[in-house]
């Protein structure tokens, strides 16, 4: 029979698509010392799938908190059965500061307290939840459903902003989204999303950066009305 000492080094050692099933499974070998020597000796991809967990010892909680793989934290911040004390939460904040979905799985959390106690992250970034919608439609590759929700929260049709996308989708995008009240960083992960969905570059050209970001200098009535007038008036 295995040991579970082979089983970690077995699983550590297998591409994540094969990895992922057992590591999900409640196997018996699978205990929290072995759990924490996967979360040593393996990466991103396999810790992600152990964050899906119901039920994490709080050791492998922080063991996965320490080592800071993005798509991890948010997969811990998506689990509703992880419980976070007050040293996680403090460091579960500081990585919402930069992480955008993290922060607003964890806006979307019952009764999490950001740590240390601070207002940007729950007022003025625009992550509230409408538009937490809104980015987990765009991160789940759902633009045709996002163009429909945006449309109807901006009283334009959904072919008018679907136009208006295709025609210049960076600057619309960007109008989007303020005229939605979100913030600059929100839109910068929304654009490389949108870009990457159309087989463009993750990044707007350098160039054309400052007119982008130049949108957030205006109000969301004002974004809005250019976006609605049409892109020959920006």
């Amino acid at each position: 029979m295995r040991s579970p000492q082979d089983l970690v080094v077995k699983l550590g050692q297998m591409p994540i698509e094969l990895a992922a099933p057992m590591l999900r499974a409640d196997l018996a070998a699978l205990d929290t010392p072995a759990l924490l020597a996967l979360v040593k000796s393996t990466g991103e991809a396999h810790h992600a799938v152990i964050a899906k967990r119901k039920r994490l010892d709080w050791r492998v909680v922080k063991a996965i908190i320490r080592a800071g793989h993005e798509i991890a934290i948010l997969t811990l911040a998506e689990n509703p059965g992880v419980v976070f004390d007050e040293e996680d939460r403090a460091a579960m904040s500081t990585y919402a500061e930069t992480m955008i979905m993290v922060r607003g799985a964890l806006m979307g959390r019952p009764g999490f307290v950001f740590l240390p106690a601070g207002t940007r992250l729950n007022t003025g970034d625009g992550l509230g939840h409408a538009n937490l919608r809104l980015v987990k439609l765009a991160r789940a590759g759902r633009h045709a459903v996002f163009i429909r929700d945006a449309a109807r929260r901006l009283h334009m049709t959904a072919s008018g902003l679907a136009a208006a996308l295709s025609l210049s989708p960076d600057v619309s995008l960007a109008l989007t989204t303020c005229a939605l009240g979100m913030d600059q960083a929100i839109f910068m992960h929304l654009l490389a999303l949108w870009r990457g969905h159309h087989g463009l570059p993750h990044n707007a050209d350098a160039p054309h950066r400052p007119l982008l970001l130049s949108v957030f200098t205006l109000t969301p009535d004002q974004a809005q009305r250019k976006l609605t007038a049409g892109l020959g008036s920006f």
